[in-house]
């Protein structure tokens, strides 16, 4: 199916809730609500005594509103979702990196979870999370990140990953032998995570 077909398919729902909301305020002959003419003028008869009432043109205009909104929810909910330009922070990127090469019984998992309560980390968690942020540097996923004290994300040279170690399960990145940051709030675009984590689940070589 091409996108401008899928595109199309998309704002179906609500075109159809806005033409029941005026359907039900706009009679085919004069203005005002009236529903039942519109079933009779496209070859729907006999129709029950409650579908013929005033009443119904109320009912319909509020189900047409009530899904039009849903619709409107629904559509901005799902592209906040699928935003492939969306960043995620490292730490919620680490952790689902994690889940799910463990659910698919990786062995880059595995690997994280020898450095559960390790020196890497302040706690037994931070040190599985900082692993998968070095993993995901060794598999090449851009990222992104804030140098102080700049507000700006910009792209992280991958050579600067040598020169230093992760903080705080990975929103941080400090240079050896530094005291202040080099990047803060370091982040992932969702498509590139995704695509890397498929990555990684065929091929665990490198983990180590």
């Amino acid at each position: 199916m091409s996108p401008r077909i899928r595109s199309l398919l998309k704002l179906l729902p609500g075109a159809i809730a806005a033409l029941l909301m005026w359907c039900g305020q706009v009679g085919p002959q004069e203005a005002v609500s009236n529903f039942s003419k519109w079933a009779k003028l496209i070859g729907i008869e006999n129709l029950p005594g409650w579908l013929a009432s005033k009443s119904v043109d109320a009912w319909v205009f509020w189900i047409g509103f009530i899904g039009l909104l849903v619709w409107a929810a629904w559509l901005l909910l799902k592209n906040a979702h699928i935003n492939p330009r969306r960043k995620i922070q490292m730490p919620e990127a680490a952790t689902t990196a994690y889940e799910q090469l463990r659910a698919h019984g990786s062995l880059w998992a595995s690997t994280a979870d020898n450095f559960s309560g390790s020196n890497l980390g302040r706690t037994h968690e931070e040190g599985v999370l900082l692993y998968m942020a070095t993993a995901l540097t060794t598999e090449n996923v851009p990222l992104y990140g804030k140098r102080p004290p700049s507000r700006l994300y910009e792209r992280i040279n991958p050579e600067e990953f040598k020169r230093g170690r992760f903080t705080d399960s990975g929103a941080a990145f400090f240079y050896h032998g530094e005291k202040h940051p080099r990047y803060v709030d370091i982040a992932v675009e969702a498509s590139d995570l995704e695509k890397t984590i498929a990555r990684m689940k065929n091929d665990s070589s490198r983990a180590m």
